[in-house]
């Protein structure tokens, strides 16, 4: 659990640490990361995500944009658009 946490606090801050649409910056473990294309989609960069490779995940992370929870909610939603 710990080197994952870890995974994602450094995935979140090599991304620009903040939300793209709103800013939000306050806590790591409520920043998702978005694939702007699913096809494109290997694997989530979820808690089982961040099990893979740091080679692995840094590809996978290239695919998205980085976003708050309640971001990505609106953005699934399509109330919110990149």
């Amino acid at each position: 659990i710990k080197n994952r946490r870890l995974k994602k606090e450094k995935l979140v801050e090599m991304f620009g640490g903040k939300c793209t649409v709103c800013g939000y910056s306050t806590y790591s473990g409520a920043l998702d990361f978005h694939h702007t294309n699913p096809k494109e989609k290997d694997f989530a960069l979820s808690v089982k995500g961040l099990s893979y490779s740091w080679g692995s995940i840094i590809e996978e992370a290239k695919k998205c944009v980085l976003v708050c929870k309640n971001c990505h909610a609106e953005i699934e939603a399509g109330i919110t658009k990149l």
